[in-house]
């Protein structure tokens, strides 16, 4: 009875909300929360939130075996050996915080799309504008839960996708106190539809549209197609594809552009006509990414490099060399210059052409899925011949390292493995003293290419079901 009484006596006051404790009172105010917190952020110079690990664990990237001063390869150490427990750091055993960091950067994120779809109806503001503003929160939560569900979650396949192990989605905008335990793969990829949808009811209905920097319905089309594509749905595949060629069909022609290795000059510029949205703001300099100005540790691999046939213009145009204690293979992604108006990453319609032509060939449509291979590889390299696929696995094989060649250094290549053949990695680690190296290998199908949720988290929130990864020892 105290109690009711003080409920009763309570609630009243606790219902009235004094104006001043609400800091978002239009929706201006929420579009301003959305982009300082959003990947329109520009991150710290110290690379705390940087997603460029995920390039440190696939084949695309190699050691610089020739170290020399400076050595500042504590951040991706753990990464690009696959140490599977990544609270330490490899190269020094010292701690470190990446995992968790990047864990809490992405939900932070999450979580301020939750704050904006769930309260922008209660604020005064245009229409319009709110739809936009709703759009553009959808489109972030569901490209947020994107990279989530392919980082800490389980690889989708169809059998499996129901019960596979996922990760928390988290869709409201107070604490979870109780926590959240992992959804399934297949809940997951449903989620991450549905608001890629939302989105386009939204954007839709506001009739707002802006540059690369905001949400286009070719943004959302085309993420909407590489999903399709990861959960070997084929014939959405192709009808998103559809839709972002239909509004955005011609690729760049890198063929009358000069390109050169010595120079930061890459072809992700203002000029390039093909770019749909960018994201992702790098600091000016490479200094935290792939190991200082003076001494590159890491380096786009020998063997991606070699792909590029010598015609293909994209050889020039994505890397930049420097002859430092060894040649050093710097992708041009990562250099960003007060000259590049925009972000260091995009969704670019070449990728729609790519989803199309995987998606025809799993169809046994190889006549539609050497076309789209074709024009793209007549707007890349010199004098071309023209392909012809013969089979089916011929065609996928042709066209997943096209997507290697094509997509290098935006986030694709660790997820593609990982949606795949999942193949056998070999990276070699020098030690932090004296001239050895050592040989690590991620196995065909190996349970690394789950990452294990950080132990922070796992900690705080026991309803986490583990991977359980043993520590990766050396061959």
């Amino acid at each position: 009875m105290l109690g009711a009484f003080l409920l009763s006596g309570c609630k009243k006051f606790l219902d009235v909300q004094p104006k001043d404790l609400k800091l978002a009172q239009s929706v201006k105010d929420y579009e301003d929360l959305l982009n300082g917190e959003g990947f329109k952020k520009p991150l710290s110079t110290t690379g705390l939130e940087d997603l460029n690990f995920l390039e440190m664990l696939t084949d695309d990237v190699d050691q610089n075996l020739g170290l020399g001063a400076g050595d500042v390869r504590t951040r991706y150490s753990s990464f690009y050996v696959w140490r599977n427990v990544y609270e330490d750091d490899y190269l020094t055993g010292g701690l470190s915080q990446t995992n968790a960091r990047i864990w809490q950067y992405l939900y932070k994120m999450a979580n301020v799309c939750n704050i904006v779809i769930n309260e922008i109806d209660e604020v005064p503001g245009n229409e319009s504008d709110r739809d936009f503003v709703k759009a553009e929160a959808y489109f972030t939560r569901a490209f947020v839960y994107y990279f989530i569900l392919n980082i800490w979650g389980e690889p989708y396949q169809p059998a499996t996708a129901a019960s596979a192990k996922g990760v928390p989605i988290k869709l409201t905008n107070y604490a979870e106190f109780s926590g959240l335990p992992r959804s399934s793969v297949a809940d997951g990829y449903e989620q991450i539809i549905s608001d890629l949808k939302e989105a386009e009811t939204f954007l839709i209905k506001s009739g707002i549209k802006k540059d690369m920097f905001f949400v286009s319905k070719e943004a959302i089309y085309l993420l909407l197609s590489r999903v399709y594509l990861y959960t070997q749905n084929w014939e959405q595949t192709i009808a998103y594809a559809d839709k972002v060629i239909a509004l955005k069909p011609d690729l760049y022609n890198m063929l009358s552009e000069t390109f050169t290795t010595t120079t930061a000059t890459s072809f992700l510029n203002p000029r390039n006509t093909e770019l749909i949205y960018t994201y992702y703001n790098r600091p000016a300099t490479p200094a935290t990414t792939y190991g200082g100005n003076t001494y590159r540790h890491y380096n786009a691999s020998v063997d991606l490099y070699n792909q590029y046939i010598t015609n293909d213009k994209r050889k020039n145009a994505y890397f930049y060399l420097a002859t430092l204690l060894t040649v050093t293979r710097y992708p041009k992604t990562m250099l960003k210059t007060s000259s590049i108006k925009s972000y260091n990453f995009y969704l670019r319609n070449s990728e729609a052409y790519l989803n199309r032509a995987e998606a025809y060939a799993q169809l046994n449509q190889l006549n539609k899925a050497v076309a789209d291979y074709n024009f793209l590889r007549q707007h890349r390299i010199l004098n071309v011949t023209a392909a012809s696929f013969t089979s089916q696995s011929t065609a996928l094989t042709e066209i997943y390292k096209e997507r290697r060649l094509e997509l290098a250094f935006q986030f694709h290549r660790w997820f593609d493995l990982r949606r795949t053949t999942r193949p056998s990695i070999t990276h070699q680690f020098k030690l932090l003293n004296g001239p050895d190296t050592q040989v690590f290998i991620l196995k065909e199908n190996d349970p690394g290419y789950t990452l294990e949720i950080p132990l922070a988290e796992t900690k705080v929130n026991t309803s986490i079901e583990l991977m359980n990864h043993s520590f990766r020892l050396p061959e």
